[in-house]
């Protein structure tokens, strides 16, 4: 999209330097915006991911994360595998009178949505809890729904449930311990094993996957913590990402075999009493599915809206859309 106002284009190398100072000045969750995770996590998990960027002059003023790839709907723009967030980022500037940063907003996320209908036949995108305004998608007729998280700021002093505690203590008594370990290829095989057990296939190249977190241990970006019992057989484990001040509950797995061991609760415990307090806000990405919302609650947390926008462009991806409903209704009708 142009305009005399703003230019919207995909990030070119040499720009990568200016947008990794814009995501660190206007992200709240600039890791997952990051070359890091754009080069690097994306040669892992084998996705195309492109940067969607909104210029003024020179100077970048707002932007949003997609994975890019061809299906039966056409060119479609979606969510990064593993990524909690890729909406937009914008530029909000100390003006005097508020009309006049709405209406900035508005004009960048309305460039950013030209590009997106005119270069995609169905495009979604999940923006962080920071990302409010989402009128401009509304007003051109993009689907909303609202999305939950949970977060647990540094200084707060809700309770863990009566249940973690209960759990936690009794893996204790029986010997269960905490490692703050670097082996990634420990957390692998459960991981994939939980996948396995829900009959989900997971199309990954594993020295790829593995060397990538090598790279997160390297820049201090990743904590990695065990549960494992007296006999040193791993129960679960969970994947923080370090993102500056801000900490991410970015991945876990447990053994199926050994859930009732409280070693998933003495994580959590380990988490909230030890790590979380050095941190500005623990986010526990994601609460939109009831077994897990059901879960995490029980963290001494707090329930964060955000919101996901998404628009079929082609006839082509509307009527695949259409039949993805119908099959939906007709699957969970009895539900």
């Amino acid at each position: 999209m142009n305009s005399n106002k703003y230019i919207v284009k995909e990030l070119q190398s040499k720009d990568l330097d200016r947008w990794e100072d814009f995501i660190k000045q206007h992200s709240k969750s600039p890791i997952f915006y990051s070359s890091l995770w754009n080069d690097s996590f994306a040669h892992a998990t084998n996705q195309n991911l492109k940067i969607v960027c909104c210029y003024s002059g020179e100077r970048i003023v707002g932007g949003c994360c997609l994975r890019v790839r061809q299906s039966l709907e056409g060119r479609i723009a979606e969510v990064p595998f593993l990524t909690p967030y890729n909406g937009l980022i914008v530029e909000l500037k100390a003006l005097k009178y508020n009309y006049k940063s709405e209406n900035d907003v508005k004009d960048i996320s309305n460039g950013i949505i030209d590009y997106l209908e005119d270069n995609f036949d169905y495009v979604t995108i999940i923006n962080s809890p920071g990302f409010l305004d989402i009128r401009p998608f509304i007003w051109r007729r993009w689907s909303t729904a609202v999305r939950y998280t949970y977060y647990r700021n540094k200084n707060d002093e809700i309770p863990l449930s009566r249940d973690i505690e209960r759990r936690a203590a009794y893996a204790h008594d029986n010997g269960v311990f905490i490692e703050d370990s670097k082996d990634i290829k420990e957390f692998y095989i459960l991981w994939k094993q939980m996948f396995s057990k829900k009959k989900i296939c997971i199309n990954l190249d594993e020295d790829k996957f593995l060397d990538f977190f090598k790279v997160l241990f390297a820049k201090s970006s990743i904590k990695l913590l065990l549960a494992k019992t007296r006999d040193n057989r791993v129960i679960s484990g969970a994947i923080l990402l370090i993102d500056d001040d801000r900490l991410f509950y970015w991945m876990a797995a447990s053994n199926p075999q050994l859930l009732n061991t409280g070693g998933n609760q003495l994580i959590v415990k380990e988490i909230l009493e030890k790590i979380t307090p050095h941190y500005s806000i623990t986010d526990f990405v994601g609460a939109d599915i009831e077994t897990i919302a059901d879960y995490k609650s029980t963290f001494g947390v707090r329930l964060i809206p955000h919101y996901q926008i998404s628009k079929a462009m082609s006839l082509r991806s509307k009527g695949v859309q259409s039949l993805k409903r119908v099959y939906r209704k007709f699957m969970y009708k009895d539900a």
